[in-house]
């Protein structure tokens, strides 16, 4: 192969190797997008909106137990609207929860909660009615309230801890999927600067080689030693180089043995005829 094409297929190979290391940059680029979009996004927005629900229910248990507990009624009304204000949020954070649920697990888990709210919503709605009509119901928030309200609460927190699960699994895979995009861009720049730096020494080789030989064997023949062989290897202009060195190096040689043996021609014929005017 002529050098010009040699350049150009080493340089074709140094873009293609850049190109490829770009295709596998913008790939993993793209999964840690797609996994950092969900971490920041639906993840994190659903384990909120969890720990928000569950929060929600905690101080609406307060207020239930300080107004089933209080000794007077004047302010069941007060609490009455400060739950009802929780329990607005309480339901947008479960709608939240129940849009972004994508396992069966999940849901699930929300029909346990279902269950568990129902059988602490009609004890609970019974109790402050006995509150409201002036029966004193205290002993009964702790022995027959507050154990539905315990399951309640861990039904929701067994929520929230799957969703803080499923949070830092996408979190540690995001961590993972940079470490292994890292790995494979640092892998290819690596086998790309020996591969190219392999190239270059071999292309350089090929020809700096046979000038290098060119050179030699010219010094050579200008010092008139003709004697070193000159081997062509190859059809560049190296090559080419070397081959009209020998062509000319063979031709030299001929015309130095041709006026060698002129020479001695001549100086047989010269002692000839000396040889005659002695006689």
């Amino acid at each position: 192969i002529k050098v010009g094409p040699r350049l150009a297929l080493s340089f074709g190979l140094v873009l293609l190797i850049t190109a490829v290391i770009a295709a596998v940059g913008v790939w993993r680029l793209q999964d840690l997008a797609a996994a950092t979009q969900r971490l920041t996004s639906t993840d994190n927005e659903r384990l909120r909106a969890a720990v928000q629900w569950r929060q929600g229910i905690d101080q609406n248990w307060i207020r239930t137990r300080a107004a089933l507990l209080d000794s007077g009624t004047s302010h069941l009304a007060q609490w009455q609207a400060e739950m009802d204000a929780t329990s607005r949020g309480v339901d947008a954070s479960r709608k939240t929860v129940e849009q972004l649920l994508q396992s069966d697990e999940g849901r699930r888990q929300i029909a346990d909660i279902d269950k568990a709210r129902e059988a602490y919503r009609k004890p609970r709605a019974d109790l402050f009615k006995r509150k409201a009509a002036g029966e004193d119901i205290s002993a009964l928030v702790d022995s027959q309230l507050k154990p539905l309200s315990d399951t309640y609460i861990a039904a929701l927190r067994a929520l929230e801890e799957r969703q803080l699960l499923l949070y830092e699994r996408t979190r540690d895979q995001a961590t993972a999927e940079a470490s292994q995009g890292r790995l494979i861009l640092i892998s290819a720049a690596v086998l790309a600067l020996l591969l190219g730096a392999s190239l270059a020494w071999l292309l350089s080789r090929s020809i700096t080689a046979p000038l290098q030989l060119a050179v030699r064997r010219a010094g050579q023949i200008a010092e008139g030693d003709l004697t070193h062989p000159i081997n062509v290897q190859g059809r560049d202009e190296a090559a080419a180089l070397l081959d009209a060195l020998h062509h000319m190096q063979n031709s030299l040689t001929r015309v130095v043995a041709n006026v060698r043996g002129n020479a001695e021609s001549v100086a047989t014929a010269s002692a000839q005829i000396a040889q005659g005017n002695h006689d």
